[in-house]
């Protein structure tokens, strides 16, 4: 029996996510979760009947806890994940470890020393609308990729997201633009060579509700990506482009929820010669799923995200945050190892 915490609830509905993952596998016990603030943490235990412990050094210190999964706010996740890693406890992230390219750096140097085993969750490359379009992508079928189009918004901040989350520092961008980040790394299969950003505040928020990232790659692609806090029934959107072909995908209705079914979204591919990618019935494996199997010693037959995709991303946040300050492109490069 592997026995897990959960560090921070601050965005409710992923670490409840996680709480209904961890009961629906075999083998894993939540034993508590923690929180910086403790009415909230409080609140949210009582809500899923979950211990709350309100002391992170004594939940550290637990011989009988093999690792956490780390659910904080935008700024605290890598100072916890490095903080958990010295505890010598096995760590897996919420999609983002840092929008601070310092502050991953500094937590994947803790985690590097320590030895323990870290997974990312990336939960929108497990969709079957997106492992078709991998799919497309890998065939060949649609030939060099020229151009990309992620679009991935709610009505959150018109629509009553809890108070705390329009606050974040980074914005939308590091919520559900973070998603799009990696998606085009892994469809892209390179680093983009610079970004120009833009963002916007509609509701008011001194923090950005609406925003638009325009990548360029060293061969001239092009990856466009949307998100946005302030638009109500707007259906998830993916699109590739190649020099023989294009792949098109959507959410099926404007209600913004997973596409964890086949059926949850509308594809079209469209190439010289006709097919359609086999996009699966359901959503593959999750990434924790895949820790918890490494944690026990298994096998994967496939990779688990790491360090070298959170450090990617809070790479790809640094230079958006920097082009949107600046009003100017940036490139990537120029801040690689600059952490």
């Amino acid at each position: 029996m592997k026995r897990l915490a959960i560090l921070g609830c601050w965005n409710p509905y992923h670490a409840l996510d996680f709480v209904k993952e961890l009961r629906s596998l075999p083998g894993v016990e939540l034993s508590a979760v923690w929180d910086d603030d403790p009415i909230r943490g409080e609140s949210f235990c009582a809500q899923h009947g979950i211990a709350f412990e309100a002391d992170l050094d004594r939940l550290l210190a637990n011989d009988m806890l093999d690792g956490v999964i780390i659910c904080a706010s935008v700024n605290k996740s890598a100072p916890l994940a490095g903080t958990a890693a010295a505890a010598g406890k096995p760590v897996f992230c919420d999609h983002l470890l840092s929008a601070s390219l310092h502050a991953a750096v500094e937590a994947s140097e803790r985690i590097e020393a320590s030895g323990i085993l870290f997974g990312m969750d990336l939960p929108l490359t497990y969709w079957p609308v997106n492992l078709a379009a991998n799919e497309a992508v890998q065939s060949g079928r649609l030939g060099p990729l020229t151009a990309l189009r992620i679009r991935n918004a709610h009505d959150g901040a018109i629509g009553g997201l809890p108070a705390a989350l329009p606050d974040a520092d980074y914005g939308v961008g590091a919520d559900l633009g973070a998603h799009g980040l990696y998606l085009m790394t892994w469809l892209m299969g390179t680093r983009a060579a610079s970004v120009y950003a833009t963002h916007g505040r509609y509701s008011g928020s001194p923090f950005p509700d609406n925003a638009a990232y325009v990548f360029e790659f060293a061969n001239g692609a092009v990856a466009v990506l949307e998100s946005s806090w302030a638009a109500r029934r707007s259906p998830f959107s993916i699109e590739v482009y190649g020099t023989k072909g294009a792949y098109l995908g959507r959410g099926a209705t404007g209600k913004h929820h997973r596409l964890l079914l086949a059926s949850d979204a509308i594809v079209q591919c469209h190439t010289d010669e006709p097919w359609e990618p086999a996009i699966p019935a359901a959503a593959r494996e999750s990434n924790l799923s895949l820790w918890l199997k490494k944690l026990a010693g298994e096998a994967l037959d496939k990779p688990l995200a790491g360090l070298a995709e959170g450090l990617e991303l809070a790479l790809q946040l640094e230079a958006i945050r920097l082009s949107a300050a600046s009003g100017r492109k940036v490139y990537l490069d120029e801040l690689d190892g600059a952490g």
